[in-house]
């Protein structure tokens, strides 16, 4: 939803006409008098925001077909070095146009926002014909920024003055957020309705995960089940801890190597609990759907996962949850609390009964929710699917599509890049110490003119003492995190070297496996940190490059992991970078000389 209303404003080139500058200052004044949240969307704000628009698009669309016309700059255009100037400015203008046409879009969805908060349908069909009025401005929206946008992208890689790349700069930084949100509201309007049982009731499994204990694809699956959505509104939700199904599959599976090494399975089959041993969530929640269907007949449309960093984000909106016999929880202590009910027991089967009533009571939480509450709400799902606390897969081909453009659906990157790392950590041990574990990842990168790239990775797991009871009962026997890591590299890439360090000391000085997977060539290891102590893996390799004078490097993150400390230094030809992040989302790193 439109919560992220910006517009290209002050477009002011040294040659813009009066007419641009009159329209964009009063677009300003739209934007600011309509606000940014639904709350401040009355239908008086609405109306004066939507009589301003009208008065500054016209303003701003003649002021642009000036410019376009104007023989000096036309000229300009056909030399040189002007000709990347003009097309600049230009390209500057039009975004303040499709601005301006994007505003116009999003007044209509406030309106269309306003009609619906005054029905009185149930709650279901509401966003279902809200979802319908706003599929066409969304997309309208969409189809103007999106362009608008890229177009700006691409003039600031060329030799611009100064003041208009400064100008590049800040239209692209204030157009990005509102063209990301026109894009996943649009795909939300298209495929919502029919997702949400517009036509049909349709079924997902839902995977509910637990990162405390990480496994490839989010975490341990501690719960699985079904939710039906009818018009709008789940119909049903049921179900059942990993234990309660096992002994119900008519199918038996291999468990997946290396992991039969290192754990028990029941009747030695794999268990739905460690299913998702593939970091590629369409390829877990193809088998997850085969292994639930073998023991539970249903006619299943997609799969869901969630984790509870994704709940705890949605509690934040409807604020705090009571479950009878379990207490209230809120976003802040939401993990904890369950994992504390859920594992810190000695009979943890008992303990695992509280996940299906915790979910319930939040899923009749989020339902409860007014009107008002929906874009915060989208909004928030839309978040923790970029840091893929939230995992989708569809079986509807055009839904699917969506997902895997918008980053939603949790799969392995498989898109160009010159380059490309995923971590993968699975606690392999039985124990939740991904809660207690510190990890720190450092990579040093040199890229060279001539077609290569050099990295040297480091990734240190400190694994601190135990402090209390309920630590120990999270981490039975002595409590060592047990970890089969894997690092995701580019196909071609050459490993020059690989360690294992415990508290200084090499245990290891190879991988264990190196093998190929989802185009990516993948090293793994096994690795034991005792309580109180610290392993450092260390991991060199090359990648061969295209000859080019640019690179862009992919660190795709794990699902489930909040962050991931990393301090990434990148020298290339003429240049060098060096930066901390937390590697909460997917980032792209892109230079050129």
């Amino acid at each position: 939803m439109p919560a992220a209303i910006l517009v290209a404003e002050g477009v002011d080139l040294g040659i813009a006409v009066r007419d641009v500058q009159q329209g964009t200052a009063l677009l300003g004044e739209a934007r600011d008098n309509l606000g940014t949240s639904p709350e401040q969307w009355t239908p008086g704000r609405v109306a004066a925001s939507a009589r301003l628009q009208a008065r500054a698009q016209p303003l701003i669309v003649a002021g642009c077909t000036r410019l376009d016309n104007d023989p000096g700059l036309g000229l300009a255009g056909r030399l040189p070095v002007l000709g990347d100037q003009a097309r600049a400015a230009l390209d500057l203008c039009d975004a303040a146009v499709a601005a301006g046409g994007a505003f116009a879009d999003f007044v209509k969805v406030g309106t269309a926002y306003l009609g619906e908060a005054k029905d009185q349908k149930p709650p279901g069909r509401r966003l279902l014909s809200l979802l319908a009025e706003t599929q066409v401005p969304l997309a309208d929206a969409e189809s103007r920024l999106g362009p608008a946008l890229r177009r700006l992208d691409e003039d600031q890689k060329l030799a611009l003055v100064a003041p208009l790349k400064s100008r590049l700069h800040i239209a692209a930084a204030q157009l990005r957020p509102a063209e990301a949100q026109a894009a996943a509201s649009s795909v939300a309007a298209r495929f919502l309705p029919s997702a949400l049982g517009a036509q049909q009731p349709m079924t997902y499994l839902v995977l509910l995960e637990n990162p405390s204990e990480i496994r490839p694809s989010g975490g341990l699956i501690g719960s699985a089940g079904t939710v039906t959505f009818d018009q709008g509104s789940p119909t049903q939700l049921d179900l059942h801890d990993y234990d309660a199904l096992n002994p119900l599959f008519k199918e038996r599976l291999p468990v997946p190597s290396p992991l039969d090494r290192y754990l028990e399975f029941y009747k030695n089959s794999l268990e739905l609990g460690d299913a998702g041993w593939d970091p590629d969530f369409p390829t877990t929640a193809r088998l997850t759907e085969a292994m639930y269907k073998s023991a539970v007949p249903s006619d299943l449309q997609g799969t869901l996962s969630v984790d509870p960093y994704a709940v705890a984000a949605l509690l934040k909106v409807t604020g705090p949850v009571d479950v009878p016999g379990y207490g209230t929880f809120t976003s802040d202590d939401f993990f904890a609390k369950l994992n504390n009910i859920v594992n810190a027991r000695i009979d943890t089967t008992v303990g695992k009964q509280a996940l299906p009533a915790v979910a319930q009571e939040v899923l009749k939480q989020v339902l409860a929710q007014p009107v008002s509450s929906w874009p915060a709400l989208l909004s928030v799902i839309q978040q923790q699917a970029i840091n893929r606390h939230v995992q989708i897969y569809m079986h509807d081909a055009g839904a699917q599509q969506a997902l895997v453009a918008a980053r939603y659906d949790g799969s392995t990157l498989t898109a160009a890049s010159d380059d490309y790392l995923m971590l993968i950590d699975a606690n392999v041990g039985g124990t939740k110490g991904d809660w207690f574990v510190h990890k720190t990842l450092d990579l040093k990168t040199e890229v060279y003119a001539g077609g290569l790239s050099r990295h040297e990775l480091q990734v240190t797991y400190q694994m601190p003492a135990a402090v209390d009871a309920a630590d120990r009962l999270l981490n039975p026997g002595d409590g060592s995190y047990r970890d089969y890591v894997r690092f995701y590299l580019p196909e071609q890439a050459s490993v020059a070297s690989f360690q294992i360090l415990l508290d200084g000391q090499p245990v290891a000085t190879a991988p264990d496996r190196i093998y190929l997977e989802h185009g990516k060539q993948v090293v793994g290891g096994f690795f034991s940190v005792p309580r109180g102590h610290q392993a450092v893996i260390r991991l060199a390799y090359e990648v061969p490059l295209q000859e080019s004078r640019q690179y862009t490097l992919y660190l795709q993150k794990q699902a489930g992991v909040l962050d991931l400390p990393a301090t990434i230094s990148v020298s290339y030809p003429g240049g060098s970078d060096r930066r901390t992040t937390g590697l909460e989302r997917d980032q792209v790193l892109s230079y050129r000389w």
